[in-house]
């Protein structure tokens, strides 16, 4: 989150022709929290040797990501594409993490 707060500056002090960027940057770099998170899940599902939650949950992704895309991108360019990102690291891990409770209730 440390991005989205110095991100501006940085960019601004450093890159002062890529201002553009900085709304996008700050927008894609809260996806890093849940893509954190999908990534601890699906080493844990991986050393199960649980292969199938890991192929649906990046499946839903990449649909989620195209569908977002494709509908968002169109409304508000790329700043929509920035948050179809976002939202489809969330529709990820949420995935995951609902995989995780289902095989923790057997």
């Amino acid at each position: 989150m440390v991005s989205v707060i110095f991100g501006p500056a940085f960019i601004q002090a450093l890159f002062p022709k890529y201002e553009d960027a900085i709304i996008i940057m700050q927008i894609v770099s809260v996806a890093i929290v849940p893509r954190t998170i999908s990534y601890m899940y699906m080493s844990d599902f991986l050393a199960q040797e649980k292969n199938k939650f890991v192929t649906i949950s990046s499946l839903a992704y990449l649909v989620v990501l195209v569908i977002l895309i494709v509908t968002l991108g169109g409304l508000y360019q790329i700043v929509g594409i920035s948050a179809a990102i976002v939202m489809a690291s969330v529709c990820e891990t949420a995935s995951l993490y609902l995989f995780r409770r289902k095989l923790e209730r057997g």
